[in-house]
């Protein structure tokens, strides 16, 4: 327990309970996981409509060069699909205070699919 207060004629003290807040903390990383879960089950409109918006989006072509950080993509396409001009979106959400979750959808007829996801550091740099 913290007690704040200040001298004054109409003096109040406030007790903030800090476990709560260790709690609250806790809580929200495990409704981030509970809700990030569900990124493979639903296409990426039906995770925004139902979630929430990403932090950061951006679309690019397969058969670009590929970063450090889209590595891993590649083990979910054929040699033969990584030389073709496949649509890719990236989206980043912020996970907790110190991680931030990324995931990568392929355009299929008229809907995003999911590929991969990444929970990454905030402090990595790529």
């Amino acid at each position: 327990m913290l007690t704040i207060g200040c001298k004054s004629e109409t003096s109040t003290h406030q007790t903030i309970d800090i476990s709560r807040i260790q709690q609250d903390s806790t809580l929200t990383q495990q409704n981030n996981t509970i809700v990030f879960n569900n990124l493979p089950k639903l296409s990426f409109r039906n995770f925004i409509t139902t979630y929430k918006k990403p932090h950061t989006e951006e679309e690019f072509f397969l058969n670009t060069p590929i970063s450090e950080f889209r590595i891993e993509l590649l083990n979910y396409f054929t040699q033969e699909e990584q030389s073709k001009s496949i649509l890719i979106k990236e989206v980043t959400w912020n996970y907790s205070q110190n991680e931030n979750i990324t995931a990568w959808y392929q355009k299929k007829n008229t809907s995003w699919v999911f590929i991969h996801k990444l929970i990454w550091d905030k402090t990595s740099e790529f």
